[in-house]
């Protein structure tokens, strides 16, 4: 049995507490926009910051209309530099498109594009995410599994090798919906604060904890939607529940199917009909044969997954019911966890911790500092 004196429980208590905090100020870089042309007003007290070097202070609301060209950024026709960084003070805002963004905004020319980039930190980046992902009204305790989910989604996005030089995440839902400020909500809030820090783990490094709004019913495996075989992340029947995506129905046009084929580079002629040739274990299309007038295409893969979603398709989960008409159910790609699962499960009694247990079987709790120190 390991003992240990009071003084050191103190100084252990007090380097977890450290961890913790050092958490919370842990910073992620979060892409809001790129186009060649942007104007974003900062509210109040801030500094620039030009190619890493202060160059001015201000303390009134400025507009600042930004351009790219040939990598160099410009305000008001003025050539700038490569980067353009600033930092708001006072707890003010920056607003960009309507949106109010707390933290900083950099810039940064890529060639003839202005990338935007939102530099927060963690805690107060999810409290503009979970509002915008999940329902605000939605039983406390699915919010707080949101929570956890999406900060420990986060967490892998800064910590991957493949995050980009210059940001860490989208704003989108290729990544987590992000809106700043007009997401935030009191119970949001609430979920983000009743959880601060804490991550799932598993067999010592931050988890995969990908989400989606409802599994119709049967939960997908990580391997047939990614090719990807993540023992936690596998299919299962998932819980009773309803949500509006229960059952949806789709029409195809064949005109803009073929349209859509011919730009891809796949000319079939007129499109006769559509038939599924294979399912993976939760049956979810995973190959689809398209005939036409002129040759057929089976589509698998990415390419399906990015045809299905260019024509509006809310998942694979579908059956035909008519040369051109898919039957479906469910929304999303359908791994980790149902948000819909997660508020029946919540307003079934189960707390945070549960609902994770069930979606990310094997994985373990913890908090973000204190994970890493024990590594």
């Amino acid at each position: 049995m390991i003992k240990m004196s009071l003084g050191g429980l103190l100084l252990a208590l007090l380097f977890l507490l450290c961890f913790s905090n050092s958490f919370a100020n842990t910073p992620i870089r979060v892409l809001l926009e790129s186009s060649q042309t942007t104007t974003v007003t900062i509210t109040g007290q801030h500094i620039g910051y030009v190619d890493n070097q202060e160059r001015f202070s201000a303390t009134t609301t400025l507009d600042w209309p930004i351009t790219a060209e040939a990598g160099f950024l410009y305000v008001d026709g003025d050539r700038l530099g490569q980067r353009f960084r600033i930092t708001t003070l006072q707890d003010n805002h920056f607003v960009l498109e309507g949106n109010q963004y707390r933290g900083d905004i950099l810039f940064v020319a890529k060639q003839d594009k202005v990338l935007v980039i939102n530099v927060v930190e963690v805690e107060e980046y999810l409290r503009g995410v979970i509002g915008e992902e999940m329902i605000q009204s939605w039983p406390l305790e699915a919010l707080k599994a949101q929570a956890v989910a999406a900060r420990t989604y986060a967490i892998n996005e800064i910590r991957s090798p493949m995050s980009s030089a210059e940001y860490d995440i989208c704003a989108s839902t290729a990544c987590q919906l992000y809106k700043g400020v007009a997401a935030e909500h009191e119970s949001t809030d609430r979920a983000v604060m009743q959880t601060q820090g804490l991550v799932l783990t598993f067999d010592g490094r931050i988890a995969e904890t990908p989400y989606h709004a409802d599994s119709g019913g049967r939960v997908a495996s990580s391997y047939e939607v990614w090719s990807q075989q993540i023992p936690y992340l596998d299919s299962k029947v998932d819980i009773s529940y309803t949500s509006p995506f229960a059952n949806w129905q789709h029409n195809f046009d064949a005109a803009k199917v073929a349209a859509h084929l011919t730009k891809q580079g796949y000319v079939v002629g007129d499109i006769q009909s559509m038939s599924i040739q294979q399912v993976s274990n939760s049956s979810r299309v995973t190959h689809l044969n398209i005939q036409g007038s002129a040759g057929s295409v089976e589509l698998r893969g990415r390419v399906l997954q990015d045809w299905i979603r260019s024509f509006g398709l809310k998942s694979t989960y579908f059956e035909m019911v008519g040369p051109m008409t898919v039957r479906g159910q469910g929304f999303g790609h359908g791994v980790g966890m149902s948000q819909y699962g997660a508020k029946a499960q919540a307003v079934n009694n189960k707390d945070f911790k549960a609902i994770l247990a069930f979606y990310y079987p094997q994985t373990t709790m913890e908090l973000y500092g204190a994970a890493l120190a024990s590594r």
